[in-house]
């Protein structure tokens, strides 16, 4: 026990301070603490609960990026310099003339186009039933070399000659070949293109050849970056648990204040106690 008046401890079985005799000064700083020990002990009661963490804002930013990223790649997919890049297929049949018999002949012809990056353009024509209507072996293969270029959705053709072809143009007395604009169409599956002043017009639809072309990566790419941005942005935060007060759980921000004040004034109760004690001893001084 503590008294009140000099704030010296003594023995809890002594009703009077054997320094300073004051009977009824005396502090039972054991109930005190015995009911501080009780209000926090019901305070910091714990209880766990699960909560989700936020997410941060680097994630959602590369989340946003990502998306973006998708759109932009399908919307580049789609365009037709890029759409139109790959192996292209087409098998057609052309009359060939009247035989001996005065049968039709028709040639039966798979084409290839194929478009790269850098602009070129390689056509290869290969006539299979070139016995039927008298070709040889060497004739039956045809092989062309463009370059081309897009203007204004139109595409432009000008024709590359082998030496050995620009050799025979030279020797017919054309060795200049003049572009010429072809319109043309664009889907993931179809490549068509017709000249626009010809009557009737005459379409030629070529099929693509393969799955690996340049379209085809984007669309790749447009699906990783869209799962991505996905799972960054709409997926929330992971769980976590979270110890806080039972009965004042709506209150939590409150308990560090609350405790805070009981420690004030413990600490206020012991400066007044100690105050007393050092002004009783310099009294007791004076009167010796």
């Amino acid at each position: 026990m503590i008294c009140e008046k000099c704030g010296k401890e003594f023995s809890q079985d002594e009703k009077v301070c054997p320094y300073c005799s004051e009977e009824e000064a005396v502090l039972e700083q054991t109930e005190i603490t015995e009911e501080v020990a009780n209000d926090l002990e019901e305070l910091e009661t714990p209880v766990s609960k699960i909560v989700r963490q936020k997410r941060g804002t680097a994630r959602v930013v590369i989340g946003i990026v990502a998306l973006v990223l998708a759109v932009a790649a399908l919307v580049v997919s789609l365009l037709k310099p890029v759409a139109i890049l790959g192996e292209w297929k087409m098998h057609q049949d052309m009359p060939a003339g009247m035989d001996e018999n005065g049968k039709m002949m028709v040639m039966q012809i798979d084409s290839v186009m194929k478009f790269t990056p850098s602009g070129e353009l390689k056509i290869a024509e290969d006539l299979l039933n070139y016995e039927e209507v008298g070709y040889t072996k060497d004739q039956k293969t045809i092989e062309s070399t463009f370059r081309y270029s897009f203007e204004k959705g139109s595409l432009k053709l000008e024709y590359q000659p082998t030496p050995e072809q620009k050799k025979q143009m030279e020797e017919q007395g054309d060795s200049s070949v003049e572009p010429v604009m072809m319109e043309c169409s664009v889907t993931p599956g179809m490549f068509s293109y017709w000249q626009g002043d010809q009557i009737p017009r005459q379409v030629y639809d070529y099929y693509r050849v393969g799955f690996c072309h340049p379209s085809m990566y984007l669309w790749m790419a447009s699906a990783v970056m869209l799962i991505l941005g996905v799972l960054l942005v709409a997926i929330p935060g992971k769980k976590c648990e979270v110890t806080i007060r039972e009965e004042d759980a709506e209150e939590a921000e409150d308990l560090d204040e609350f405790l805070e004040d009981i420690y004030e004034e413990i600490e206020a109760e012991d400066e007044a106690c100690v105050a007393e004690e050092t002004i009783t001893e310099e009294a007791t001084e004076v009167t010796e």
